[in-house]
């Protein structure tokens, strides 16, 4: 484990960092069917308000890795937390609903993938308890050292509380 890592929780002052952390994180993967070019600045900020949107969800707990030596964000993750009861609005409502964009985004590819991340929810999870990972990004800089093991214990920890 990185003793230099400390978890805490992602406030929305984080986001503009966490967007490029998880543009890095997923360059080589889904980020090519996403995205026609890396985003400007100003795309970064619009993508960081959307984030912090989610953050304000009722649902929505979020974490963050902070490498205490540098002050750098190196992983984040975030967990839907749904109670006994829940109701189908509030699944509806948890779900992102990409509908603004930024010009380097694909719109088609974010509307298909919102689609289909609200089948597969409904489909598998609907509106049982659960502690769902939403979204675990570790810096790729950052990988192999524990981190997102770190970010997965804390977000248990936090279930059981």
């Amino acid at each position: 484990m990185a003793s230099n890592i400390e978890i805490q929780p992602l406030l929305p002052e984080d986001t503009i960092m966490l967007v490029k952390v998880h543009y890095r994180t997923f360059k080589h993967s889904i980020v090519p069917f996403l995205f026609n070019a890396e985003p400007s600045e100003e795309s970064y900020r619009f993508l960081a308000s959307e984030r912090t949107r989610i953050l304000g969800q009722p649902h929505t707990k979020a974490f963050k890795a902070i490498d205490i030596t540098t002050g750098e964000l190196v992983g984040a993750v975030y967990y839907k937390v749904m109670a006994e009861g829940a109701k189908q609005s509030d699944l509806d409502n948890g779900i992102p609903v990409f509908d603004s964009f930024v010009q380097e985004q694909i719109p088609e590819a974010w509307r298909a993938l919102s689609i289909r991340l609200g089948q597969c929810y409904a489909r598998h999870v609907g509106t049982k308890p659960c502690v769902e990972v939403w979204l675990m990004i570790v810096d790729p800089a950052h990988q192999g050292k524990g981190i997102g093991k770190m970010l997965l214990e804390w977000g248990c920890q936090e279930a059981d509380r």
